[in-house]
């Protein structure tokens, strides 16, 4: 025998042995079926009862391996956004793996030094005032007309409440933030300060219900957008946006308004998050905060591994668990008033993104971004799509009253 045909038996044994091992990890689903296709092969992985069936194809077993065998959650990933692997429902597919997550630890965990590294980059984009204004630019920054291909009208780029489902994302927005006024009740005249203002739809339709609002934002192309839709809408007396960190803002107002923001503050920014807040309101004033939140079983091994979202989409960023978010208000002093979740409106929310932002794929490439970044957007949208469908993530809404 030749030292080419030992080469290439040796090169197909160790293929086996890695196939045989990744299988191995797999065959262990709880519910649900996995189809996997690699090199002209179909393998059936059915669970112990039914459920979702979603399927995987690798296009190049021996690099999807070393990504997810190296990097874990992470490396599976970026496996999909160099296209070394694809499927016909990608939210199905994380939503499957996602009902089985405890199955797939051995799969899941990355080596030590991968997760150093990560927590090391996730450590340099932290939420000073120099990294809040970086990392904030890194996302919405991207360019107006970006977010305009696949956003509502509205340009709302946040959960939106569905009262049928006959409702478009417009609708679905516009009913979010008059629920959140329904929530303040703000009297004609009362002063709203909104952090985190965005393309500033919730202070246009604040300022047409005759109340004064300030809002503030770290992105510059946001604030440009913003402050050119008041001025269209004839509401430049009643709104003023300016780009400013809130932890320099001074003054009392009635009311604060903050639609998820808070997961782009940053754990070690939370309490003086809230101490800023206690400090803008007066006595009594109330506070609306939309906050998207992570599960208590799943907060403590969060906090210690950074996960894609932080690592490609939002640098700095950290979601809350629901007894953490309510343990700071009550750390400085304010009153939980109300508490109201609807994680499944943010699946919704997200789907309806998720088929615009493919239909208007040609135009984001148009724009100059790359096949990478269409993929990684796509499995963006559909790993918090399917975090909300799993019941991983949440979305609350809570209102809180400043204590005396």
């Amino acid at each position: 025998m030749s030292t080419l045909q030992t080469q290439s038996i040796e090169r197909l044994n160790l293929y086996k042995g890695i196939l045989d091992d990744f299988l191995s990890r797999l065959d262990c689903l709880e519910q649900g079926t996995l189809e996997i296709e690699t090199n002209g092969h179909l393998f059936i992985l059915n669970g112990k009862v039914p459920g979702n069936t979603a399927r995987i194809n690798i296009r190049s077993f021996t690099a999807f391996i070393k990504r997810l065998y190296t990097k874990g959650d992470l490396g599976f990933a970026e496996s999909y956004m160099a296209e070394e692997w694809d499927t016909p429902d990608l939210t199905t597919l994380l939503v499957l793996l996602g009902e089985n997550r405890h199955r797939f630890t051995r799969l899941r965990r990355a080596s030590r030094l991968s997760n150093l590294a990560n927590r090391i980059h996730h450590w340099s984009n932290r939420n000073t005032r120099q990294g809040s204004s970086r990392n904030i630019e890194a996302h919405y920054d991207l360019g107006n007309e970006f977010y305009r291909l696949w956003l509502d009208t509205g340009m709302t780029y946040s959960c939106g409440l569905f009262h049928s489902e006959q409702d478009t994302l417009e609708q679905a927005q516009q009913h979010k933030y008059q629920r959140i006024l329904d929530l303040i009740q703000p009297k004609v005249g009362a002063s709203v300060l909104e952090i985190g203002c965005g393309w500033g739809g919730f202070a246009e339709m604040a300022a047409a219900n005759q109340i004064k609002v300030d809002g503030v934002s770290l992105s510059p192309a946001q604030l440009e957008w913003a402050n050119r839709r008041i001025q269209r809408q004839g509401l430049a007396e009643s709104v003023e946006l300016k780009l400013t960190d809130y932890r320099d803002l001074s003054g009392q107002y009635d009311h604060v308004v903050s639609i998820e923001m808070f997961e782009a503050v940053g754990e070690a920014y939370w309490d003086e998050y809230f101490g800023k807040l206690s400090t803008l309101l007066k006595t009594n004033g109330t506070a609306a905060l939309q906050v998207i939140t992570i599960s208590e079983e799943a907060y403590t091994s969060y906090r210690k591994k950074p996960d894609f979202i932080q690592r490609y989409i939002f640098p700095g960023g950290m979601l809350p668990a629901v007894s953490r978010l309510k343990s700071l208000a009550e750390k400085h002093r304010f009153e939980l008033v109300e508490d109201d979740s609807f994680g499944l409106d943010y699946a919704k929310t997200l789907e309806k993104w998720q088929l615009n932002f493919n239909q208007a794929k040609d135009k984001v490439f148009a724009q100059g971004f790359d096949p990478q970044f269409i993929r990684m957007w796509q499995y963006y949208l559909s790993y918090c799509e399917a975090g909300f469908l799993i019941k991983r993530l949440n979305l609350h809404q809570i209102l809180l009253r400043k204590l005396l």
